[in-house]
């Protein structure tokens, strides 16, 4: 209720408070710890209780007296807000982590597709009562499954887990021009889309970004592809 988090990186020997530093967490009750996929030094917690934001972001928790805690949790009393009320679970979509997370409240389940700026509701549009969700997990099938109170276990599909295809159009370009590459997946991408992320094998012959999103429902996303131009050589 104190609004500590702890952390240990040399399993328990010794463990180190990580909620102050250049901001620190509200002095309320943290409810739930969820560990980015790829980044196990960035955090977010949820927190209880009302007269607060709920979801907090540390990007490093390894920062020390530099480290941050960033409120997450959409402009308060707005429609993309987060409500006001005590929230008890967090967990990060393994396609797209770094924008795209789903929270359990008092009230059913909310989601942001960007990173916590804007949430929406994901508990009446998407089929959930409207109950206390006291858990959420990412499971094998590519499920989202809520635990709620007195409504018993929800799921809903993320969309594809498979590998993405890649074809480019045209194959050969001359150095400097651009390319188009598609990027498809065998199914729909769920809520929030599917992130992919792409990098190039030679970057001085040519960049892609990164990384691409397929928007939820459809399963095919075109990025453009800039070649560099090469060196002139006489002999």
């Amino acid at each position: 209720s104190d609004g500590q988090v702890w952390m240990t990186n040399d399993k328990g020997a010794t463990w180190t408070q990580i909620n102050t530093g250049t901001t620190a967490l509200p002095v309320h009750s943290v409810t739930s710890i969820a560990v980015h996929p790829t980044n196990p030094n960035q955090i977010l917690v949820t927190l209880g209780g009302s007269n607060t934001s709920h979801v907090y972001l540390c990007s490093d928790t390894t920062a020390g007296a530099t480290r941050t805690w960033t409120n997450v949790s959409g402009v308060a009393g707005s429609a993309t807000g987060l409500p006001d009320i005590a929230h008890h679970t967090i967990v990060y979509d393994p396609d797209a982590p770094d924008t795209t997370w789903y929270t359990g409240s008092d009230v059913g389940a909310f989601v942001t597709t960007d990173g916590g700026k804007n949430w929406s509701n994901a508990t009446n549009p998407l089929g959930l009562p409207n109950v206390e969700v006291s858990d959420l997990k990412v499971v094998p099938g590519h499920y989202l499954v809520a635990g709620t109170f007195g409504r018993g276990m929800w799921r809903i599909s993320l969309g594809s887990a498979v590998t993405p295809s890649l074809t480019l159009s045209p194959t050969t370009v001359v150095g400097g021009k651009t390319a188009k590459g598609t990027i498809s997946i065998p199914t729909a991408a769920g809520t929030g889309g599917t992130v992919i992320n792409l990098s190039s094998s030679n970057t001085s012959a040519a960049t892609v970004p990164a990384p691409v999103t397929i928007p939820a429902g459809a399963t095919t996303a075109i990025f453009t592809i800039q070649t560099l131009g090469v060196a002139s050589y006489t002999s």
